[in-house]
């Protein structure tokens, strides 16, 4: 099991869309799912739908990651 902060940083080596953990907290939290690196949005959508977190577009290129409130 990693922490979404691995799983950012995994996203990140093989896409241009940029994924920033906004809330440090979420960094360290575990994750344990199969999610293709190749569908950005299907993984965001997963994250949103089961896994307590909320994404932003801050700007072209980013999607922002925090643990919802």
């Amino acid at each position: 099991m990693r922490g979404v902060g691995v799983a950012a940083a995994e996203f990140n080596r093989r896409n241009a869309v940029r994924l920033e953990i906004a809330d440090p907290a979420l960094r360290a939290r575990p994750l344990s799912a199969t999610l293709r690196s190749d569908n950005m949005e299907g993984c965001v959508r997963r994250l949103e739908a089961d896994f307590g977190i909320t994404a932003s577009r801050p700007q072209a290129g980013v999607i922002a990651l925090r643990a919802r409130r």
